[in-house]
């Protein structure tokens, strides 16, 4: 028998009531009774309270059943955490490659803004230096641009 077909069945409640309880369907509940699937963390950990709460007075011949069913969902459960554990650290090494890229972006872009912006305080506005300064106001647009794709914003 299901470890939590014996937790329910042993309290004297229906599927919908525990369902309810631990915030799923009454259907995933059946399913779970039947091993077709497997019920959510959280709804895993609230029926762990709620079977570490019933009464020591359980049929002794039920008791290694449900040790080893607990036991094997909580082998399950901890073989879950561990493999999001390890999604979330690859996540975190992917963010941290595209945070150093973005960093090396917007140092890059700042230092061709200041030399842009001192190269325009040098130049005047004279007929000779329109294509200079034409040139400087696009590149000085880029730069920005740069700024603000790789910066706080």
């Amino acid at each position: 028998m299901n470890a939590v077909k014996n937790i329910r069945e042993s309290l004297g409640i229906n599927q919908e009531d525990l369902a309810v309880y631990v915030n799923i369907s009454r259907s995933l509940i059946a399913a779970a009774e039947t091993n077709r699937k497997e019920l959510p963390t959280p709804a895993l950990l609230k029926l762990t309270a709620l079977y570490q709460s019933l009464p020591t007075n359980i049929a002794a011949e039920n008791l290694p059943l449900l040790a080893a069913e607990l036991e094997t969902e909580k082998n399950k459960l901890n073989a879950f955490i561990q493999q999001l554990a390890t999604k979330n650290l690859q996540q975190a090494k992917q963010l941290q490659k595209q945070l150093t890229a973005m960093q090396g972006n917007y140092a890059t872009a700042l230092k061709l803004l200041q030399a842009i912006r001192t190269l325009q305080k040098n130049l005047t506005n004279k007929k000779e230096n329109k294509k200079d300064l034409l040139w400087l106001a696009t590149m000085e647009a880029t730069a920005l641009e740069k700024i603000n794709d790789n910066g706080l914003v």
